[in-house]
């Protein structure tokens, strides 16, 4: 089952993953403002989910799935460069910022660290000097 945390619930998460990251802070990486996405409801039009353009969702067979690991509009075998190249492909890639029906709400982590560095260069470059400690 899936599971999702509210309130107080989320906080005390953040609360502990920061005093970690403090105690091994060569051992915990995490981007702080995942947090605030998480809470702002995930995904929407504001911050639309960009995983069909700027990640690969591989299944154990070896087939590529889009528009991501968790939703199949597509799935093939063929090398990368193909894939990537048909009419499909494009069409689902030109309607990720439309955000579909199944992405309002995702909080999903690595689908969200991509989106950010596309809807949002300084919550990149940001979210870079945190993660390497430098702010």
């Amino acid at each position: 089952p899936d599971a999702e945390l509210h309130g107080k619930d989320i906080d005390t998460v953040e609360l502990y993953l920061r005093e970690l990251r403090a105690s091994y802070p060569k051992n915990v990486r995490f981007y702080t403002h995942y947090y605030e996405f998480y809470r702002n409801g995930g995904f929407g039009k504001q911050f639309p989910c960009r995983h069909p353009s700027r990640l690969i969702s591989m299944k154990p067979d070896g087939s590529i799935h889009l528009p991501c690991a968790f939703v199949t509009l597509f799935q093939s075998q063929a090398p990368v460069e193909e894939i990537f190249a048909s009419d499909k492909v494009k069409r689902i890639i030109a309607q990720e910022a439309t955000l579909w029906d199944f992405c309002k709400g995702c909080k999903i982590g690595c689908p969200y660290e991509v989106s950010a560095y596309t809807n949002s260069p300084m919550l990149a470059l940001e979210s870079g000097l945190n993660f390497l400690r430098i702010i």
